[in-house]
């Protein structure tokens, strides 16, 4: 069915850093938002791209988060288009791939940040088509944690440039599976009523959704 759950055994053995200890330099140029750096570290050390960054309690070894650096830049409000394009070419897959703590998609991010940038998500949604009806965690789709602005633009984007087999769903079938059913019948899947039950962020975000160190 369409859980992101069972995705994760795909990625489970990718390279994982911890953020305290050893970020790697991508992560560290992203998180301050450099990003001609990250860019510029990507094509200089692509494999930077499927690397891991979490957060783990010292303790008990819980772990808080884990992204890819795709999904951190998805975080942001503006993620921006030529470091979304160099990552999706250095690993493509990472689209496809949800987060560990709460099974969100990259496109999750970018919907529920408020994303309005086509281009983000034309990508996002070419690079793997079926990611709108996908749920995490939370048993929510993209388009049921969506920010109003990005909404408006995904409606328009979803009818105009997306695959044969999606553009010709019906009104119906396009409710149900991006909307939900729950959204229609109780009024949730709106971004005020979604933002504090589904994110699940590093310690000490700011407002833009930035990662801090």
């Amino acid at each position: 069915m369409r859980s992101g759950r069972r995705r994760l055994q795909t990625a489970s053995d990718q390279q994982e850093v911890d953020v305290t200890e050893n970020p790697t330099e991508l992560f560290r140029r992203i998180n301050s938002g450099d990003w001609n750096g990250a860019i510029a570290t990507v094509h200089r050390s692509p494999s930077e791209a499927r690397i891991w960054v979490s957060r783990c309690s010292k303790s008990n070894k819980k772990t808080y988060w884990k992204y890819l650096p795709l999904h951190i830049v998805c975080l942001h409000q503006q993620p921006p288009w030529p470091l979304i394009e160099v990552l999706l070419q250095a690993h493509p897959q990472a689209a496809s791939t949800p987060t560990h703590h709460d099974g969100n998609l990259p496109i999750h991010y970018a919907c529920e940040s408020g994303c309005d940038d086509v281009n983000v998500l034309e990508a996002l949604i070419k690079a793997f088509p079926t990611g709108m009806t996908e749920i995490n965690m939370n048993n929510k789709t993209p388009m049921m944690v969506c920010h109003p602005r990005t909404r408006t633009l995904l409606k328009k984007l979803l009818k105009q440039k997306l695959p044969q087999q999606l553009a010709n769903l019906s009104i119906d079938t396009f409710r149900n599976n991006f909307y939900g059913r729950e959204s229609e019948s109780s009024g949730r899947g709106t971004f005020s009523s979604q933002i504090d039950e589904q994110r699940q962020l590093p310690d000490g975000t700011s407002k833009d959704c930035t990662p801090s160190p």
